[in-house]
């Protein structure tokens, strides 16, 4: 899922780097997402760091398109143009 992510966002035109982020960073933002294979993509409300809570304002606007790519290819309502998906014939 991870690295579907990635490239879903890199062709959206999206620099991804993968590196180590401080709290700073991440608190900077304005919304975040996780991606697991269970989950898919999952929005974060808010980060709570030292007793302090920092919550995510956006209108998730990102994180949407990413997941509606990602389940559109997954469903088939989307043409897989990765060649991420595999017939199975039974």
């Amino acid at each position: 899922t991870r690295m579907s992510i990635i490239q879903i966002l890199r062709d959206m035109g999206r620099t991804v780097v993968e590196e180590r982020v401080s709290i700073d960073q991440l608190t900077d933002g304005e919304e975040a997402f996780v991606t697991g294979t269970a989950v898919g993509v999952c929005p974060i409300g808010s980060v709570t760091f030292n007793g302090v809570q920092h919550s995510f304002t956006g209108d998730r606007a990102l994180t949407l398109a990413v997941t509606e790519e990602l389940s559109g290819v997954q469903t088939g309502s989307i043409e897989d143009r990765r060649g991420w998906i595999e017939a199975i014939e039974f």
